[in-house]
């Protein structure tokens, strides 16, 4: 019997807002772009046939040197929907462990 290998699409970028900031980032890579929300906005309403919008990929090639013309948006990059809660998805202390001093997190004013 073979073994089915499910394929996954592992997309280059991840857009999403943070703290109340819109930041795109790649995995695996310490740097990142910070966008306003209405371009934020427009990546989450691209069609699935949508090419990228020529200011990310111009950005995308001077950050990390990756070139993303003529491709999709939803092949290229993840959008994450903003939490109702007003929560990022992650964070660096939690991607990078955290040290229990980020004042958002523990502000110790009362």
């Amino acid at each position: 019997m073979v073994d089915e290998v499910k394929e996954t699409t592992v997309h280059e970028l991840i857009a999403s807002p943070f703290v109340g900031a819109y930041l795109v980032l790649r995995p695996g890579s310490p740097r990142g772009l910070k966008i306003p929300r209405d371009k934020y906005l427009q990546l989450g309403r691209k069609a699935a046939d949508d090419v990228c919008p020529a200011w990310l990929v111009e950005a995308t090639r001077r950050c990390w040197n990756l070139d993303i013309s003529g491709r999709g948006v939803n092949d290229a990059v993840v959008v994450r929907t903003e939490s109702p809660y007003g929560y990022g998805r992650a964070s660096y202390g939690l991607n990078l462990g955290c040290n229990y001093d980020r004042e958002h997190c523990y502000s110790t004013s009362a």
